[in-house]
């Protein structure tokens, strides 16, 4: 019989029909001896799984053996390497995707079970109907469930709970480009002269010329206006957050942070005529201050309740809809007041740079790819206008156009006229 050299191993057959490898291991770091075993159905499957070990230990590429769930490792990586480096938004869009979306589909199977099968075979669920109304999520939502598998994976991988991150060869469905409402000129003039005596006309104003986000809007305090200097500084921006609230359930808070980049922290000049719509704002929310007494919250907030408590962003959201309605005018988004100052300031400043600075973008790229996709018919036939313009060396009016076309097609044109392109400018005014 040949005697086996110590740690080579050996494979036998387990009174449950299943053949058992093992072998032991002595770590040359810490000096301790450690057992290794392997189950298969068949004598050759249990010995490879042994072989296989034995060679990843010798190239420096084993990983311990753990019966570890998806769900219990999303619960040590949300907690203790997201949870403290992260804002709290992006925390509770990590969690909320883990919760909703990762644990009921991957959740109860062994972290080193998963296969990149097992993520794209989600993946393609999730898109064909795992939304809410049963309707399929939209290619941005795999992307953030991505985000958070493909980030928790990479994370076992570095702590040496995996040997390589199985989301990496998943196939993501394509970006969509955003669609963008842009207000036109007319629509703008409407909407403002509905609400020119309303509480929050100033906030509406404000937006409209230089397109702050949401939050950084509702987050805007006194001590971040400049009035001499005519600057506002964006420092601080106001956000909703859902959170547990320790029985089960879960609750809405709204809370500060610092903006979302450190490219959003930004000064903003402000127009003379919004400086002075600004001005009486203070002094109406002075009198509102006086008359509340010790009962007004002092958050130094510019636009705020009554009692200076600070706008929940739905609601003002819901609010902007509603005063749309009441100036009869399409229903759209929060948002597209900022992508309007957006190209109100591309179409007036012609530069992607400041649109960049003023929106604050964290790179151009970013800006670029909203607003140079967001071309209308009224833009592409002014450009054709202007190239027949320099191409052209003699004018030809419109009686020898005419001419000219039914000596070649044996009749006049008839004119179609494209929307917008009769007397319409507003869409290569915004």
């Amino acid at each position: 019989m040949t005697r086996r050299n110590n740690g080579e191993g050996n494979v036998y057959l387990r009174k449950d029909g299943r053949w058992e490898a093992r072998f032991f291991h002595t770590d040359p770091t810490t000096g301790h001896k450690k057992r290794y075993n392997y189950l298969g159905k068949t004598h050759e499957e249990a010995y490879n799984k042994m072989i296989t070990a034995k060679a990843a230990i010798l190239t420096g590429n084993f990983v311990e053996p753990n019966k570890m769930a998806v769900k219990d490792w999303l619960s040590y990586w949300l907690a203790e390497c997201i949870q403290p480096n992260v804002k709290p938004t992006t925390y509770a869009q990590y969690e909320t995707m883990a919760r909703v979306h990762i644990v009921p589909t991957l959740g109860s199977l062994a972290l080193q079970k998963v296969q990149t099968s097992d993520i794209q075979r989600m993946y393609n669920v999730k898109q064909q109907c795992g939304g809410a109304d049963g309707g399929g999520l939209a290619p941005k939502t795999i992307r953030h469930i991505h985000n958070v598998i493909h980030c928790a994976f990479r994370q076992a991988v570095e702590e040496g709970k995996l040997l390589k991150n199985p989301s990496d060869a998943v196939k993501l469905p394509k970006k969509e480009k955003p669609d963008i409402r842009v207000m036109k000129l007319e629509e703008i003039r409407q909407f403002l002269n509905l609400i020119e005596t309303h509480r929050f006309y100033p906030a509406f104003l404000l937006e409209i010329r230089l397109g702050l986000r949401r939050g950084e809007l509702l987050g805007l305090r006194w001590q971040d206006i400049d009035f001499e200097k005519r600057i506002l500084y964006v420092r601080q921006t106001l956000i909703r957050v859902s959170i547990p609230d320790g029985n089960g359930g879960r609750i809405n808070r709204l809370i500060f942070q610092s903006p979302k980049s450190e490219r959003s922290k930004r000064p903003l000049p402000i127009p003379m005529d919004i400086m002075i719509d600004l001005h009486n704002h203070k002094l109406r929310i002075e009198e509102e201050r006086a008359y509340a007494g010790k009962s007004y919250k002092s958050y130094d907030l510019v636009f705020c309740q009554k009692d200076g408590a600070p706008l929940d962003p739905r609601g003002f959201s819901r609010l902007f809809e509603k005063l749309l309605k009441d100036a009869g005018l399409p229903k759209t988004t929060f948002h597209s007041l900022r992508h309007t100052a957006g190209m109100l300031l591309l179409a007036s400043s012609k530069s992607l740079k400041v649109v960049q600075e003023m929106l604050g973008h964290t790179t151009i790229q970013t800006t670029a790819d909203i607003y140079l996709d967001h071309v209308s018919v009224d833009d592409m036939d002014k450009a054709l206008a202007q190239m027949n313009g320099i191409l052209l060396t003699k004018k030809v009016d419109e009686k020898c156009q005419d001419a000219e076309w039914s000596s070649i097609f044996g009749q006049t044109p008839i004119q179609t006229p494209i929307d917008g392109a009769t007397g319409n400018n507003s869409g290569g005014e915004q």
